[in-house]
């Protein structure tokens, strides 16, 4: 997503021609555009058929200019087609064109057909050991149906993209990135956010030294790796009281270790609560066994990406001027780092910055 970015206004009309490019679609449907449309600038649609009893509801989505790659989203689509042919349903199912394309390229964006999934969000700071439970166990059987992806290449066991990007914007950073980054928040304001900007670069003026000396013994490792999800936090994934419902947004996913999707849901979900997390992690090694080693692992990944997700918004909001739907939305997201990487004593993630 460039500094300039416009989120396009894209009418009914547009993704009623879109929806007409897919073979399965019927004729007759009504559009209800969905309220929260996230961070990335992604449009979504639930597509309702007019009788409900010859066609589910679907989710037409319009992704943004820039992500994910137009050349991975099909390997994207072919990796939830094997997951659900190993009977994972809570992920969704996409639709293929009249052409047999799982996407559809139009009006210069490219856009996607997939079933609809229900449930909810936590909403909830502290989630039930039961939802924590369900969620866990969820991600081990995914990546348990979708393990052998990567290994028909050959190399499965390399050095981790996760680890090796970490280490390469903690350099960007300790670098003179975050002094730059310093520079802008003092010189642009966002009122509803400038009282967060100045707690956080109080607190991570510096980065952790012995994170610093941590990723560059990670980047070493090799590890399994396969398809990883990496964007997978509280709000993608859908619950139906405490079971799983659904796993959404996948545009981020590619070859990686699976440690990285831990990482990401265990910050999200279970926060710094140690009961939790210990929750989370032997209900996903009871299924797939993690040694020391990869638990080692999670909590470094886990660790640095609140770090540098901090960072990250600072540079796009102060630096680069990018705009969001949603500035509350940005606010609470940026609150819950805030929360998680300064405070309250005792859950410091950071101690020696």
């Amino acid at each position: 997503m460039s500094s300039d970015t416009v989120f396009p206004v894209v009418g009914p009309a547009e993704a009623e021609t879109v929806l007409q490019q897919f073979a399965d679609c019927c004729a007759r449907f009504q559009l209800q555009s969905v309220a929260h449309q996230g961070f990335s600038g992604a449009r979504i649609w639930k597509v309702v058929a007019s009788d409900p009893r010859f066609l589910a509801p679907l989710c037409l989505k319009r992704w943004p200019d820039d992500h994910p790659p137009p050349a991975r989203l099909p390997w994207i689509h072919q990796v939830l087609l094997q997951a659900r042919e190993r009977g994972i349903s809570f992920v969704p199912q996409p639709y293929f064109t009249r052409g047999g394309q799982s996407s559809c390229e139009w009006n210069s964006a490219t856009w996607e057909l997939m079933t609809w999934l229900p449930g909810e969000v936590e909403t909830a700071p502290q989630p039930s050991p039961q939802r924590i439970t369900a969620a866990f166990r969820a991600l081990a059987a995914f990546h348990q149906a979708t393990a052998d992806v990567h290994q028909s290449s050959g190399n499965a066991n390399q050095p981790a993209p996760a680890i090796a990007d970490r280490l390469a914007r903690w350099r960007d950073l300790t670098g003179g990135g975050s002094e730059q980054i310093q520079q802008a928040c003092q010189r642009r304001s966002i009122p509803a956010l400038d009282d967060l900007a100045a707690l956080w670069l109080a607190r991570h003026a510096k980065l952790p030294v012995s994170l610093t000396s941590r990723l560059f013994d990670a980047a070493k490792l090799t590890l399994p790796l396969q398809p990883a999800i990496r964007d997978l936090w509280r709000d993608h994934v859908l619950f139906d009281g405490d079971n799983v419902a659904g796993f959404i947004d996948f545009g981020a996913m590619r070859i990686d270790t699976p440690l990285t999707d831990i990482a990401r849901l265990l910050g999200s979900l279970a926060g710094d609560d140690p009961a939790l997390r210990q929750i989370a992690i032997d209900t996903y090694s009871a299924a797939n066994p993690l040694s020391a080693a990869d638990r080692d692992v999670i909590d470094l990944l886990d660790h640095t990406g609140a770090i540098l997700a901090g960072w990250n918004w600072l540079e796009w909001l102060y630096v680069d001027g990018r705009q969001f739907p949603s500035l509350p939305a940005v606010r609470e997201r940026f609150t819950t780092l805030v929360g998680r990487t300064i405070g309250p004593p005792g859950v410091v993630i950071s101690a020696d910055a």
